[in-house]
Formats: structure tokens, sequence, C-alpha cells
């Protein structure tokens, strides 16, 4: 849930909102295995009412080690 500071990343008619994750290391340092944790619990609220995408270097590694969809 997005607290009061948070406010400005959901569009005024709330359909829309988005979230920024930072690992503390460089893309290519990011275990595939964390990445990969941020990646299922991001798909494991996408439903026909929820879409979500996911994208970035950690990501990109990620998805090309264990060939797992980023939408």
């Amino acid at each position: 849930m997005y607290g009061p500071s948070g406010a400005a990343q959901i569009s005024p008619d709330r359909t829309i909102a988005y979230a920024t994750v930072t690992f503390d290391a460089q893309a290519d340092r990011v275990p595939v295995a964390d990445t990969t944790r941020v990646m299922r619990t991001a798909e494991s609220v996408a439903d026909s009412r929820v879409e979500n995408a996911l994208g970035g270097g950690a990501v990109s590694n990620a998805t090309s080690s264990s060939n797992l969809s980023t939408e």
C-alpha cells in the first residue's frame, strides 16, 4: 500500500500506479534469486484487473538466465 509520500505515484483517477525497486548493487551483481523473488511477487498480483511490467538490468539478467517472462 502506498503511504502519503507515494501519492504522486498514483494517477488522479487511481487506475495507474508505479513502484520502483532499487537493489543495493549494480545489476550484474544482483543475485538472480533476489531478482526472481521480486519478479514472482509482481506476477503473483497480476490478474484481469492488474497488469504489471518489469524492467531494468537486473530483470534482464534474471530473465536471460532463467527464461522468465517480464510481462
